[in-house]
């Protein structure tokens, strides 16, 4: 009776499976190992060769032979390789899933609501970064373009009126000086009036006097009287210019202050015509008082009063003069505050124009269209393909409406699932090398872009993500791979592949060919990739070791262990 124990590997997961040893296993077993197998083990076993030291120590645990015929071995479907040494690729192979990076996705979205009016590029075509995508016709740019307008036109508007305020304040700032001098004019007048006080009453002791009042007061009469026509036409201009500073500031052309500035003039001019028509008054009173004194024979009290008319008028001139030069600088305070004003102004009128450039710039970028004033163009933000296009002419679209997606698969990103137990094998820029099963024959190059911070805990792997070049765009999202990370090369490493082991607990064995049998052997094994093991004891360079059928020989090992224990 025949036993077949189920063979369990835990070598690789990825080993080759041979699909040909099913039903052809239970025929070999039935025919060749039942009947030639029985009769070869009947047979008496060829004494072995002297063992060396040497070989002793490359196989410290050989077993029982099996032995079988070239032909049985053939039927067996057992074949052999020879061991030696080479080349040795080591990494670890493990399941991913290309994705396409975020920073190599664009969707197209308006900056503000508006009606498509002209779509420029179809799904599938390339576009360049800055291409031209979609025109859209929206009524938030045209108003962003009329604020941006009347912004500049207040700031016009606010640099004339600073202007005219600069230039009020140099004109009151020039009257300041005028009215210091009517105030050392006035002060030398009164010192004058004084000084001829005094002499009047000096030479009224004396019975004697220094001039004839009546000519002066003749004099004094015709001064008034050239003043006060002076004046009458100083009031007529200004009366005028104030007829045009009001016609103006009606039409909006001219600021307050200048229309407060040609009423001042003309109040002053009227004051000023008031103050002469009372002294040409009074000068004639004077003239017709000395002409009776002078018929009387009253010159000497005459010329006294004269003398103390004069300093009183004096005194007066030099109390108007102070109080023109106080208006005069409180005009310059007032001039200066609305310089200020107008300054405000203007830098309030820059700022907003700065907000509705900034703002229209928000909308529209460097899309805007020459002429009209709410047509805007979208560019696309990245080179790429367009792969999705919802848009349509005509069609209402917000902020939030996805127009357009643009993909770039220059590069992708692969994401790797690494079992938690080989977590220590894996580095942030450690070469990588992607397969797909589409393109079995190509291998595409890439490196560890990022490694997540947590394991996930229904997979026990974590995801380590891969930058992978995709030129040819040959790989796309959602597509399966195998991720090949550690990739380095070992040369002359003693190796077999990994179908030629059989394992059993911790330990490893292979099945050594000798003569018309074969050996089970203890070996030892160093770096395992997806094809080969390296053996660092247990085998030498030359012999042949078994590679395809040692499920048979081990079903037959187990089949004899089974005998022996009966």
């Amino acid at each position: 009776m025949h036993f077949f124990i189920p063979f369990r590997n835990t070598l690789s997961n990825n080993r080759p499976h041979r699909s040909g040893l099913t039903l052809g296993l239970c025929g070999l077993m039935a025919g060749i190992v039942g009947t030639v197998l029985v009769t070869s083990r009947q047979r008496p076993s060829p004494p072995a060769p002297p063992v060396t030291e040497t070989q002793s120590e490359a196989r410290p645990a050989e077993a029982g032979s099996i032995h079988l015929s070239a032909a049985a071995s053939q039927t067996a479907g057992i074949r052999v390789e020879t061991v030696d040494r080479r080349p040795l690729r080591e990494g670890l192979t493990v399941p991913g899933t290309v994705e396409l990076s975020p920073n190599r996705l664009a969707r197209v979205t308006p900056p503000a609501p508006g009606k498509v009016v002209r779509l420029l590029v179809d799904p599938g075509m390339r576009v360049l970064a800055g291409q031209p995508l979609v025109v859209l016709d929206s009524v938030e740019v045209a108003q962003a373009h009329a604020a941006v307008r009347q912004a500049e036109a207040n700031i016009l508007q606010a640099r004339a009126g600073e202007q005219t305020a600069q230039a009020e304040t140099a004109q009151v700032q020039a009257s300041i000086p005028q009215a210091q001098g009517e105030i050392e004019q006035a002060q030398a007048r009164q010192a004058s009036a004084e000084i001829a006080l005094q002499s009047q009453r000096d030479l009224a002791k004396a019975g004697a006097f220094a001039q004839p009042p009546l000519q002066a007061a003749q004099a004094a009469l015709s001064t008034a009287h050239s003043e006060l026509l002076q004046a009458q036409t100083e009031l007529q201009a200004h009366t005028l210019a104030l007829q045009r500073a009001e016609r103006l500031f009606k039409l909006d052309l001219i600021a307050r202050s200048v229309l407060e500035q040609a009423q001042f003039e003309q109040v002053r001019d009227k004051t000023q015509v008031e103050r002469f028509q009372a002294q040409m008054a009074s000068a004639r009173q004077t003239l017709e008082r000395e002409q009776r004194i002078s018929s009387e024979d009253l010159l000497n009290r005459q010329a006294i009063q004269k003398a103390e008319a004069e300093v009183r008028a004096a005194q007066g001139d030099v109390q108007r003069a102070r109080q023109g030069l106080s208006r005069a600088q409180q005009e310059v305070r007032h001039a200066q505050r609305g310089a200020q004003a107008a300054q405000t102004l203007l830098h309030g009128a820059e700022d907003a124009l700065r907000t509705s450039r900034a703002n229209l710039f928000a909308l529209e970028g460097t899309g805007h269209v020459e002429g009209n004033g709410g047509l805007i163009t979208l560019s696309a933000p990245i080179s790429g393909t367009v792969t999705e296009r919802s848009a349509t002419v005509g069609e209402a679209a917000e902020r939030s409406a996805t127009l357009m997606v643009i993909e770039n698969l220059n590069t992708v990103t692969v994401e790797a699932h690494v079992p938690e137990k080989d977590l220590a094998r894996v580095r942030l820029g450690q070469n990588v090398q992607i397969t797909v099963p589409a393109y079995p024959n190509q291998t595409f190059s890439g490196v560890v872009q990022s490694i997540a911070g947590r394991v996930d805990e229904k997979t026990r792997a974590l995801a380590v993500r891969c930058l992978v070049e995709n030129r040819e765009g040959r790989l796309k999202p959602e597509m399966f791979a195998r991720v090949t990370l550690g990739i380095s090369t070992q040369k002359n490493a003693l190796s077999v592949p990994v179908s030629a082991l059989e394992e059993e607990g911790t330990d490893r064995f292979v099945y050594v060919e000798a003569g018309e049998g074969y050996t089970r052997r203890k070996v030892q094994i160093g770096r395992v990739t997806e094809t080969t093991a390296e053996i660092t004891a247990g085998l030498k360079s030359g012999e042949k070791v078994v590679v395809e059928g040692v499920f048979v020989l081990k079903s037959e090992t187990r089949k004899d262990s089974l005998k022996g224990d009966d």
